[in-house]
């Protein structure tokens, strides 16, 4: 599921690299006893993976955008 969120950050990332790293975002699946009783947070929440070339400057630029 693609948040409004997940596409802005897909969105900055790959203008700030000028499309030199990848995102890729997937649902987290949260335990059924790490769930708090009658809380809807874990819902919201994704996981990502970036994908770039650690090249020098290109490193700072994903670690600020993320």
């Amino acid at each position: 599921m693609e948040t409004k969120e997940a596409l802005t950050l897909k969105r900055l990332l790959f203008r700030a690299t000028r499309g030199r790293a990848i995102l890729t975002t997937f649902d987290l699946e949260i335990a059924e006893e790490d769930i708090i009783k009658s809380d809807d947070y874990h819902l919201t929440q994704i996981g990502y993976v970036v994908l770039f070339e650690d090249m020098g400057q290109m490193r700072k630029i994903v670690e600020r955008v993320c």
